[in-house]
């Protein structure tokens, strides 16, 4: 079986996987928020990277090959951007609606009147609901005196970087219409080049003596999924496979923080994949509970903050534990109430216009 015969169908882990992911990063915001101190969280030092960054990671490999196939199919920038906007907004902006405007006015230290003329306040509003020029994390007086202050919700940094893969997906697909009826495959070539670009420049940066930023990882992991989904026809998705690239993984974790991310870029876009695919049975059953993914990632970091400013002495253990069941909650209600609905609004088949 290949990739492209094992993805055909809905039936896959892709719903257990993110989230799995998402409840990764809630673990390690706990150790930063408890703490205070984002250097706790016991990956860093073993692997050179925290499991928060490797679950964001699976986000963006898994993204990268499920967005790219959806711009292949629907062939229109039109219907793509009505479905991402669709998917990624109306759960952001409840979450920004329900934190600058209930949670913030609850536990801000400073007045009301002060909170909300405030710029800040309506800075943050603003870049939480827009996402694309980067977000904000404070409101005035909210966590000020928590462990880790003045952040919000750290867990938006990445919906930037996302929407902006999205873009470069727009970018290439109207860049590769002007060549016509090659439009396909110049479009499948240009997320190749970017794959190829952004491997390079991650690689390159993990050696080098300068300061690292996420962009190149993140670029490498997005489009290394959409190259996986160009050439699917020739990826075998075997048990042996998965074997490998674990057995791979293993042995850079042996080595030590400054091999593991290098391995880690080379063998996780395959490795996503395989789990996503390749495992069967009864894990399949998750499909049918939802995808509360998206919930766990958006609003565990702020509950995770309030959690400490009730419980200011509460270990890693408690807090996770406590801030995980409040945001399977929310979670849950973002899914049935607002997510679910929408999605299926964006995959509502618009009606034929007759022509005379």
């Amino acid at each position: 079986m290949n990739l492209e015969q094992a993805s055909i169908g809905r039936d896959n882990n892709f719903n257990l996987l993110r989230m799995v992911a998402a409840s990764a990063v809630l673990v390690t915001h706990s150790f930063a928020i408890q703490s205070g101190d984002p250097a706790n969280e016991p990956l860093r030092t073993t692997l050179g990277m925290s499991l928060g960054g490797i679950a964001v990671d699976v986000f963006f490999v898994a993204s990268g090959f499920l967005v790219t196939a959806s711009m292949l199919k629907r062939k229109s920038i039109s219907d793509f951007a009505r479905a991402r906007v669709l998917r990624i907004y109306p759960a952001a902006l409840v979450m920004c609606v329900l934190t600058v405007f209930l949670l913030g006015p609850l536990v801000t230290t400073v007045g009301l009147s002060q909170y909300f003329e405030s710029f800040a306040t309506w800075k943050h509003a603003a870049k939480c609901a827009t996402l694309i020029a980067g977000v904000s994390f404070e409101l005035p007086g909210v966590f000020a005196s928590n462990p880790y202050p003045n952040a919000v919700n750290g867990s938006l940094w990445s919906m930037p970087w996302e929407l902006r893969m999205y873009l470069l997906l727009v970018l290439l697909w109207a860049v590769a219409g002007v060549r016509g009826a090659q439009c396909e495959q110049w479009f499948r070539r240009g997320v190749v080049a970017l794959g190829a670009v952004g491997v390079l420049l991650a690689m390159v940066q993990e050696f080098a003596p300068f300061a690292k930023t996420e962009a190149f990882r993140l670029l490498a992991m997005f489009f290394i999924g959409g190259t996986l989904h160009v050439f699917a026809a020739r990826i075998p998705m075997k048990v042996e496979g998965g074997v490998i690239a674990g057995s791979l993984l293993l042995a850079g974790a042996f080595a030590g923080p400054h091999v593991f991310p290098a391995v880690w870029l080379l063998v996780a876009p395959y490795l996503v994949l395989w789990c996503a695919y390749v495992p069967r049975g009864f894990i399949r059953a998750y499909n049918k509970v939802g995808d509360y993914s998206y919930g766990m990632y958006i609003f565990a970091f702020p509950l995770q903050q309030l959690v400490m400013l009730l419980q200011p002495t509460a270990s890693v253990l408690e807090l996770t534990i406590l801030a995980a069941l409040g945001t399977l909650v929310l979670a849950m209600l973002s899914w049935h109430l607002v997510e679910k609905p929408c999605m299926a609004f964006a995959t509502r088949k618009k009606p034929r216009v007759r022509t005379a």
